[in-house]
């Protein structure tokens, strides 16, 4: 299971900890007042979260302030240089780390290129045909068809778009971000191939320009210290926030002139329109719609029914997906084309999906005495919501069910299921592993008598044991074909690596270097997951293994020590992810894993979802019943969040060359000796108003931050070290550009946003807003209160597929002890997925999130994510099958398909 299931409460509490903290304490992140209105758009045409966006006026250029200018930023970026390269950095972090020298070229900001006006709706080419067989590059499963990494192939998902176009080398703030350029997956009438995808990508400019490394603060002697620099630039940030929303409503640019001669009457009627402008007007019911065959494909068309009584023009913006899976386009006029997805057009259904109409595009105007509050910064926008610019519509569109849709997977689809090793591993008679950071934080006295963690893995399924009985399962009940499990770091080096040098004979870990870590490794346990691997291939099942899910062993990372040293910014020797050290042990350690099990693994996910922890991790208060659960070191510190995500950064890259490096056996056959990448959780905010600026604003923020920062760092290349969402020519490194050979993508649900309008906490600036939780008793709400959201699925897989590399869903589930919720979530997420595919994405496996029932980290056993539940009383450790979510998913996995009975008892039925 993931963090970011738990990053839904985050809510009141972080904002009542954010400008105490601040000014209490003097410290955070440099730059922590990075906002979407920085970048020149205004908060009310901010709209990255929205898929599409047209208008009457140019929907390639909404108005927006002025940019901010990059001088006056270079005073609150004074960062001193941390080394980049992998190297030996195994000294206390308070010697290496304590540099003082402000770089010379950190806060030279990447001119962005001149743009060109994009086309409305750009005809793309047909996608060539494919050439003759060729024998698959290394690296590449068999029957990969792609590019060299430096010219990767974009996704085929076809399309049409009339979404505005952004330049690769723009600043990562606008709207090409995270949504729009994907957004307008949209139903085609002619097979047309999106070509934005490479904009989205935001490959570095300046690649080949010699670069230092990423900064951290430059008034920290050592890396866990605070920076006094930190609350002048969170004061900064809040006055620079605040400014921007006071100029926001003249983003929109001068009042349109009188229409006709400068009669009295035309200029009452004029005053008239400015003054008490009409808000635009949803019509009493939706416009009929047709239904329609095109190519083979369902398309629905019709009309939102939203007009403006007084005639301005309007831009109209999707938000999200179609909740069930479809996708749409609306045009200037307001007219749509949905298509839903292949599932849907097979059986019939509905779908539903919600379109903002803003009439902004006029110039600047008020919607009478209420729409004055326009003018009061961020108040007005929480008493009328949008001054009154803008309307919301969710149009529903019945499907009626075709025949002759292809329903199937292709030949060789990864079907797989996962757990993790410190979740499952433990439970009766299991030798435990005492050596990790988790072992240590579930017994830890202080949490216990707390309640800040519930379960320890002494009472878990015991995987450990049952390893071979759980394969048995998952090939012969489920149908799987794939098992995602984990290596525990603390199992096989239960002491320090620390003594075995790779920065001899040229860098990088060498064959000696390996043998000496043989001779440091706990041969036992060694030869037990061996052990492990060896019953999944012999039950059909091809393993993929997690380097690092989570546990760090205890000599890298003492949470009760880093706890109590780093809280008071003190230097902590196992510190985690925020000593320099760790990606150098990192990189030894999935170095010999792979000279270790090279020949019986050939999928390999380095990391497990390296973004969400920095609040579960550095934003967590030792406070009973807090909405963000206890992780280690339990520590407010939200100021090192950049350094523990460039740490992890530097640890992937290093494994992922250390991998290619040492496992260079094809385990199956026609794979790829080594296909390396890491997953990565994404949920798609959603503003909980559409109408409101600040909820679209927090929104924004946290899909740029969260569902981004990672794939930029290590596919494209840009570390954003000093969390200000702004590319620099210092934080482009060439080193990091294209180190997957797949994008992990894990995803559970979305999360509407209620926003502020200001960053509140020091060092997290992509948290502007409250995620808003659902109550469990709702049939779309799991047992986690995160809405249930296949177009959300849809979201986030197009968005992943922008970085053009191939997709890997390494977790998908849902927390529902009834096992009532789970049976459609499944069919209807693998719905998504199949339609993705057969228009042209990319996506190589899917994989369930969990086996059976595990400890969910601090939460325990509380929530039940599995397809078998487990009694740890019984000596076999007994496998409790849930039926209804077993049946469907076997049924999927069997056929290599959906099977049109399973769709028809769970797609969504007409309304």
């Amino acid at each position: 299971m993931n963090a970011a299931a738990y990053v839904g409460r985050v809510g009141s509490l972080a904002v009542a900890l954010g400008v105490g903290i601040a000014v209490a304490t003097g410290y955070g992140a440099g730059m922590a007042w990075a906002d979407p209105s920085a970048t020149g758009a205004s908060s009310a045409e901010s709209s990255e979260t929205e898929a599409s966006s047209t208008g009457a006026g140019d929907p390639a250029e909404p108005a927006s302030a002025e940019e901010v200018d990059p001088e006056s930023e270079t005073d609150l970026e004074d960062e001193s240089e941390l080394e980049l390269e992998i190297e030996d950095e195994s000294e206390p972090d308070a010697e290496d780390e304590s540099e003082l020298e402000p770089e010379s070229e950190a806060d030279v900001e990447v001119d962005p290129e001149p743009q060109e006006e994009p086309e409305t709706a750009p005809e793309a080419e047909p996608e060539p045909e494919p050439e003759a067989e060729a024998e698959p590059e290394a690296g590449q499963p068999d029957g990969a068809d792609e590019a060299p990494a430096e010219e990767p192939v974009e996704p085929s998902l076809t399309a049409t778009s009339n979404a505005a176009r952004f330049d690769a080398g723009e600043d990562v703030t606008g709207k090409a971000a995270f949504d729009d350029t994907v957004g307008a997956a949209v139903p085609e009438t002619t097979a047309v191939t999106i070509t934005s995808f490479a904009a989205q990508t935001m490959s570095p400019t300046a690649a080949t320009i010699p670069l230092n490394s990423p900064a951290f603060p430059s008034l920290r002697p050592w890396p866990t210290a605070f920076d006094p620099a930190t609350a002048i630039t969170y004061v900064t940030g809040i006055v620079f926030s605040l400014v921007n929303a006071v100029l926001a409503p003249f983003a929109a640019g001068l009042p349109a002139p009188p229409s006709g001669p400068p009669t009295v009457w035309t200029l009452l009627a004029w005053v008239r329109r400015e003054i008490f402008n009409s808000t635009p007007h949803v019509s009493a019911e939706l416009p009929p719609y047709t239904q329609s065959l095109v190519d083979g494909e369902v398309i629905i068309t019709g009309n939102v029914g939203i007009t403006d009584p007084d005639g301005d023009p309007m831009f109209y913006t999707v938000v999200g997906r179609p909740l069930n899976g479809g996708v749409v386009d609306v045009d200037a006029d307001g007219n749509f084309t949905y298509r839903p997805m292949n599932a849907m057009a097979a059986v019939g259904g509905w779908d539903a999906f919600t379109v903002v109409a803003d009439d902004q595009a006029a110039g600047l105007h008020v919607h009478g005495p209420g729409g004055l509050l326009q003018f009061v910064p961020i108040v007005g926008n929480l008493v009328y919501p949008g001054g009154g610019h803008r309307t919301t519509r969710t149009v529903i569109v019945n499907v009626t069910a075709v025949e002759g849709v292809d329903l199937s997977f292709p030949d060789g689809f990864h079907w797989g299921v996962a757990h993790s090793g410190f979740q499952a591993e433990g439970g009766p008679g299991v030798p435990m592993d005492v050596n990790s950071d988790w072992y240590r934080w579930t017994h830890d006295p202080f949490n216990q008598q707390l309640g800040l963690t519930r379960g320890v893995p002494e009472d878990g399924p015991g995987a450990y044991l049952n390893y071979d009985a759980d394969a048995a399962l998952a090939r012969d009940e489920l149908g799987m074909n794939t098992f995602r499990m984990g290596i525990e770091w603390s199992r096989i080096f239960p002491e320090s690596t620390a003594s075995v040098d790779i920065s001899d004979e040229g860098g990088g870990v060498s064959l000696a270097d390996l043998e000496a870590l043989d001779a440091l490794a706990n041969q036992e346990e060694v030869e037990h997951y061996r052990d492990v691997l060896a019953s999944l291939r012999a039950h059909g099942l091809e393993p993929m293994v997690t380097v690092t899910h989570f546990t760090l062993p205890v000599w890298v990372h003492d949470p009760a020590t880093t706890r109590l040293l780093v809280q008071v910014g003190l230097p902590a020797h196992s510190a985690g992810w925020l000593s320099s050290s760790t990606p150098v042990e990192f990189e030894k350690y999935a170095a010999y894993l792979a000279w270790k099990y090279g020949d019986q693994v050939d999928y390999w996910v380095t990391l497990n979802e390296p973004f969400p922890p920095i609040l579960t991790q550095y934003l967590s208060p030792p406070i009973p019943g807090s909405p963000i659960p206890h992780w280690p070191p339990g520590i407010v510190r939200p100021d090192l969040a950049a350094t523990f995500l460039v740490n992890q950064a530097k640890g992937h890259v290093a494994a992922y060359d250390a991998i290619h490096a040492w496992d260079t056996i094809s385990a199956t056959e026609g794979q790829p000796a080594a296909f390396v990448g890491f997953s990565n959780n994404m949920i798609p905010a959603r503003p909980a108003n559409p109408n409101n600026p600040l909820d679209v604003q927090a929104a924004d923020a946290w899909n740029r931050f969260y569902n981004l920062w990672f794939p930029n760092a290590v596919i494209d290349g840009w570390v954003d070290a000093n969390f200000d969402g702004i590319k620099t020519l210092d934080e482009i490194h060439p080193e990091f550009k294209d180190k997957v050979d797949f994008l992990g993508v894990q995803y559970y649900g979305s999360s509407p946003m209620q926003g502020f309008g200001l960053a509140f906490i020091p060092g997290i600036p992509f948290l502007q807003g409250i995620p808003v939780q659902c109550s469990p008793s709702s049939p779309s709400c799991s047992d986690f209160n995160q809405p249930t959201d296949p177009g959300g699925f849809r979201e986030v897989l197009e968005v992943a597929a922008s970085y053009g590399k191939p997709l890997w869903i390494t977790e998908n589930g849902i927390a529902d002890a009834g096992d009532s919720k789970r049976p459609p979530y499944l069919t209807n997420h693998i719905a998504v997925v199949q339609d993705l595919v057969a228009h042209g994405v990319d996506i190589r496996g899917y994989t369930y999130w969990s086996f059976v029932d595990n400890l969910e980290w601090a939460h325990g056993y509380d929530l039940h994510f599995g397809l078998y539940g487990s009694d740890p009383t019984t000596p076999e450790l007994e496998r409790t099958p849930k039926p209804d979510s077993i049946a469907a998913i076997s049924a999927i996995t069997g056929a290599n398909a959906l099977p049109i009975e399973l769709l028809q008892k769970y797609v969504p039925s007409v309304v």
